[in-house]
């Protein structure tokens, strides 16, 4: 400790030694009462606990009773844009209350409900409405997700172009379809899986539309090629599903796909 001699001479009779504490010291104070104050601090929290601060206040989740019900409806294609049809009136299936808090309970919710509809009333074109009591708050964000469709209550809607466009030596396409909707020709029946799984069962997983897509695709290779070759045998699994995907035409893709074949055999 570094020592120094003052003399104060008003206060003492005297010499007296004043001790200046050196840095370490002074370091080593200092955390002690930092310290000590953390102490004190937590022993009056505990005690005697502050109120929250702006911001610190959890908010208690809305818990939401809903209603499901599911009607008949399709969605019509035009020049003039898009319109769906529903029978409001009737007793097409019965409905669900649903307690929710979040969007994605919502969904899960539609799904099951939807899916139980589409077991019961099978290749019926429906779609689910949510209502809301009147009062009952909502989740957040559920006026968008509803509007938009992603809460998925159109899956199980089928898509008419009532006007489709036509194409030479084929039908037009009515229904692209979708995972739960069926792909269809214009005057002729939607195609539905088959009760016993074919060679293009798997290759679908479970996509409805696809499914029949692929059906179709397949009996216009085996036209052209006169039944030498199947959908399998001139294109891939990635192929299909781009094309597809890309709403192709049925004839478009298997001639494409005999062509290029054509040209891999002719060189």
């Amino acid at each position: 400790m570094d020592t120094t001699t003052y003399w104060l001479p008003w206060l003492f009779d005297g010499i007296t030694r004043v001790e200046n504490p050196s840095k370490e010291e002074k370091d080593k104070t200092q955390h002690q009462k930092k310290r000590r104050h953390v102490w004190e601090a937590a022993a009056r929290d505990t005690l005697c606990p502050r109120p929250p601060r702006r911001g610190e206040l959890k908010r208690t989740p809305i818990m939401a009773t809903l209603k499901l019900r599911a009607n008949r409806a399709t969605r019509q294609h035009d020049a003039l844009g898009a319109s769906t049809s529903m029978e409001l009136l009737g007793d097409f299936y019965p409905a669900q209350d649903i307690v929710v808090t979040r969007l994605d309970q919502i969904r899960s919710a539609v799904t099951q409900y939807g899916e139980r509809v589409a077991a019961d009333r099978p290749q019926e074109s429906f779609m689910i409405m949510i209502s809301v009591p009147r009062g009952q708050r909502r989740p957040a964000g559920f006026e968008a997700a509803y509007r938009d469709g992603s809460l998925g209550t159109e899956a199980w809607l089928h898509e008419i172009f009532k006007s489709p466009l036509l194409v030479s030596g084929d039908y037009g396409v009515r229904m692209w379809g979708g995972p739960n909707t069926p792909f269809q020709f214009a005057e002729c029946t939607p195609v539905w899986p088959a009760d016993t799984p074919d060679e293009f069962t798997s290759l679908a997983a479970g996509q409805i539309g696809f499914y029949g897509w692929l059906h179709a695709t397949n009996a216009r290779v085996q036209q052209l090629s006169q039944s030498t070759h199947t959908l399998l045998d001139v294109a891939s699994v990635a192929e299909l599903r781009a094309a597809y995907a890309a709403r192709r035409h049925p004839l478009s893709v298997a001639q494409g796909a005999l062509h290029a074949l054509s040209q891999d055999l002719a060189a």
